[in-house]
């Protein structure tokens, strides 16, 4: 073997470009699991919502409950902000009554404010579907929807946007109550 000079240089040049790509990869696959990770708590959190709400049925403080099964779910999030949640209505197919862009039958909530207390819950930005109007008599077809919107930061900045907004949604049939 001959020995070259710049064999050394060429070798280490090589492992510091290798070294980068590879450091590179391992960012961005961590970032991916915990968008992923992220992504699987709020669509617990959404469910737990909307099981909560579904027993609640009519009951004024339904909305409170909701809320806080949510701020529940959702606490310890890296990289998370959740801009709104809405609880509507929802047809068969798990969509709002009205149509996606339909307000008909939704209560909309900025942030994620959860509920310390039924005789305080927090404002609503829109108020469309009260507890009271909820219909969940046996035989009736009512589901309750949750749905959660949200914006994840990326932690390693590998690329050139720096968050994506994400929405998530669950759906749970109203708890049957007997006709009075």
């Amino acid at each position: 073997m001959i020995d070259v000079p710049y064999a050394k240089g060429q070798s280490i040049v090589e492992f510091v470009l290798t070294l980068t790509i590879m450091l590179t990869l391992l960012g961005g696959i961590v970032d991916l699991a915990n968008l992923l990770n992220a992504q699987n708590s709020i669509q617990n959190a959404a469910l737990q919502g909307a099981l909560t709400g579904s027993f609640s049925g009519k009951n004024a403080a339904a909305d409170c409950r909701i809320l806080a099964a949510i701020y529940n779910g959702s606490q310890g999030l890296n990289g998370i902000t959740i801009n709104q949640i809405i609880i509507y209505q929802a047809n068969l197919a798990g969509n709002p009554v009205g149509g996606s862009q339909s307000i008909a039958y939704e209560d909309i909530y900025a942030g994620n404010p959860g509920c310390s207390s039924a005789s305080s819950p927090p404002a609503p930005v829109s108020t469309n579907w009260l507890p009271a109007a909820r219909n969940n008599l046996m035989y009736q077809n009512a589901d309750l929807g949750i749905k959660i919107v949200y914006v994840y930061a990326w932690q390693t900045n590998l690329l050139p946007f720096g968050s994506v907004t994400l929405s998530v949604q669950a759906v749970a049939p109203m708890n049957p109550q007997p006709a009075p």
